[in-house]
């Protein structure tokens, strides 16, 4: 049982959403900010984004994580999470806030 601050000791954000309609967000999210899905299971999916190589340092190559725990029939717990790869560091960022900023927009958007 996932406990409310069980990724990296952070707090879930809550979405008042089933875990399917969640999990399709998430999964719309990851591809938004630019990643290609990699994982897509019932409480896990994640999406790396490719290698950019410019002029002095590489970007791109992040892993983004998005952990689902549903709380209730229309309550979901969502966890974000960016790995980044050693080589690339530099111009990495992490992707954490916009994921769930747009799976906010997803999830308000009126039917």
């Amino acid at each position: 049982v996932l406990t409310q601050e069980d990724v990296k000791g952070k707090p879930p954000t809550v979405f008042q959403q089933p875990l399917d309609t969640t999990r399709e967000a998430a999964l719309r999210a990851l591809t938004f900010v630019g990643c290609e899905i990699k994982k897509h299971e019932a409480y896990f999916v994640s999406g790396r984004r490719p290698n950019k190589f410019g002029l002095f340092v590489g970007s791109g190559g992040e892993t983004v994580k998005v952990f689902l725990y549903p709380q209730a029939d229309n309550t979901t717990h969502v966890w974000v999470d960016t790995d980044l790869s050693f080589v690339g560091i530099a111009g990495q960022q992490g992707w954490n806030d916009q994921v769930v900023k747009e799976m906010t927009n997803i999830l308000n958007k009126p039917p």
